[in-house]
């Protein structure tokens, strides 16, 4: 089944996932180990995924859930800390640190390829495929600063379409896309 508004969704199984959670630290006593690692990852799970807005009901169902919990056991606390614990704690703290890095990664390596798409994109005229006036703009300032730099000469050769405004007002712009396509093969 499709949400209407599958963030909204998304923010809402978070926020009951959060009291969920919480749930196990009150089951724990509040040992320390464990309590910290859940409520680190519980937190970062809910900032990442809708900023500080997500973060504060999900911190407001978190202390709910707990508070209410925590009183139906009657209060325990658990203040020691076994091998055990310990042991059984460490899985949680780093795979998911491990798993949050690769997940990173992998966002971090697709948003600069759509990145230098988008850059690529913005050079070229979407109807031609062909470089645009943006191209030339950022290659000329380019060349002009690597001239000036190793003081070396550059040339610019301009070429001009004769009485390329009546191609298109008298057969159109896309006859005159065609026109200044042939030219671009050409050259």
């Amino acid at each position: 089944m499709q949400a209407h508004d599958p963030v909204k969704a998304e923010h809402y199984s978070l926020i009951i996932d959060s009291g969920l959670g919480d749930i196990w630290i009150a089951i724990m006593g509040l040992s320390s180990m464990p309590a910290l690692i859940i409520t680190a990852v519980l937190v970062s799970d809910r900032y990442a995924a809708g900023g500080w807005k997500l973060l504060r009901l999900a911190l407001l169902a978190l202390c709910i859930v707990f508070w209410i919990t925590w009183s139906f056991l009657g209060y325990p606390l658990n203040f020691t800390l076994s091998h055990r614990t310990v042991w059984l704690s460490l899985p949680l703290a780093t795979i998911y640190m491990v798993g949050l890095s690769v997940i990173s990664r992998h966002l971090s390596v697709r948003l600069s390829k759509r990145n230098r798409e988008f850059e690529r994109i913005a050079m070229m005229d979407p109807r031609l495929h062909i470089p645009n006036r943006r191209l030339f703009e950022q290659r000329f300032a380019s060349t002009f600063v690597k001239t000036q730099r190793e003081q070396t000469s550059a040339y610019l050769m301009l070429l001009d379409v004769d009485h390329f405004k009546k191609i298109n007002d008298n057969y159109g712009h896309e006859i005159g896309d065609y026109i200044l396509l042939e030219v671009s093969n050409i050259l």
